[in-house]
């Protein structure tokens, strides 16, 4: 197969090679570069570098128990992901916050609009199930697991390097052990092992970063320093959800900064974690796809819920997930058609 560029031509090429049939609309845009990678690896100067190797790697193994079928395999991970998600934000929420609360969570959890992602072949089930279960051994002092999961964050998606800095900052606040500082190296460990896999790949251990500038955004970390350009972006006209501009996109970013104190003040661990990941896709990206990166910040999910919790919010609480599933409903359409939805 000739190597791909560009962010349609590989979008295109799956859905060229696919059977024609319904199962085409279950796979668009970004399940497209996975199952890409599930069948052909990384290539050099192929854009589906862009896209980190945990998830394809485990649909690979996965698609030896579903006789081959990549995209049966894919949809059953995500799902079991987003199954166990639920229940990791349902336990870490109980042991922080209490029952109501952990349920509540989960309700604004699997209406949030991003959340039609985890029932896709996208990293966020997976990514959402390995950070809630970091902070969970974490905060029950598991350091074994926060190891192993230290090294699989980074080789889900790109902001997974930044689970140091909230695991940095609980060991200072809990004044661990300097024995216990060791789990610090794990996630430079998974990056390191990221770089390794795309030098064996493709000669070349940055080909991910050259591949991300084939994308619409052009995504570089030196962006979040680059104040001017992420206003510009901000203010550039909207539609109401555009690729780089959309309206739904800014609306929660807006959302994210007004729900940042109410994240320290309930859990300051947490609010360092909610700071970084809900600031740096944002940023890096100049808000393309936040809708969906957003659900990532958990600790917001929590804010909400918490401020959701009383009883005579109740009709409020409920308002509020109709009215995110209504969107979400619509972002469902978009994508099943092969629209853009985050």
């Amino acid at each position: 197969m000739p190597e791909q560029r560009g962010y349609i031509p590989t979008y295109m090429k799956w859905r060229s090679l696919a059977e024609p049939g319904p199962a085409m609309h279950f796979a668009a845009w970004d399940g497209a570069f996975y199952l890409h990678i599930e069948e052909f690896w990384y290539r050099k100067g192929a854009d589906t570098c862009a896209f980190y190797p945990l998830l394809p790697a485990l649909i690979k193994i996965t698609s030896l128990i579903t006789f081959d079928n990549s995209l049966f395999a894919g949809l059953l991970l995500t799902n079991t992901f987003s199954v166990l998600a639920a229940l990791m934000l349902y336990a870490l929420a109980l042991q922080l916050h209490g029952e109501r609360v952990a349920i509540i969570s989960v309700l604004i959890l699997l209406s949030h609009p991003g959340a039609l992602f985890l029932s896709f072949i996208y990293t966020e089930s997976l990514f959402l199930f390995l950070s809630l279960s970091f902070f969970f051994c974490l905060f029950n002092r598991r350091f074994g697991w926060v190891a192993i999961l230290g090294v699989l964050l980074p080789l889900t998606k790109a902001v997974g390097i930044f689970c140091l800095v909230p695991l940095a900052y609980s060991l200072w606040e809990k004044k661990e052990n300097l024995k216990q500082y060791w789990v610090l190296l794990t996630p430079i460990l998974g990056y390191a092992i990221y770089l390794l896999i795309m030098y064996c790949s493709t000669g070349n251990a940055f080909e991910g970063f050259k591949a991300q500038q084939m994308f619409p955004s052009k995504p570089m970390i030196s962006n979040i320093f680059d104040l001017p350009k992420a206003v510009n972006a901000f203010l550039s006209p909207l539609e109401l959800h555009g690729m780089l501009n959309s309206a739904l996109d800014r609306g929660m970013f807006i959302f994210f900064i007004a729900s940042l104190y109410l994240m320290f003040k309930h859990n300051r661990a947490l609010f360092v974690y909610g700071l970084v990941i809900g600031l740096v896709p944002a940023l890096a990206a100049t808000f393309m796809s936040y809708s969906r990166n957003v659900l990532m910040c958990f600790p917001m999910i929590f804010v909400i819920a918490l401020f959701l919790k009383d009883e005579a919010m109740a009709e409020i609480r409920w308002f509020v997930i109709a009215i995110l599933l209504a969107i979400q409903a619509c972002l469902l359409v978009r994508y099943i058609h092969f629209g853009w939805a985050g």
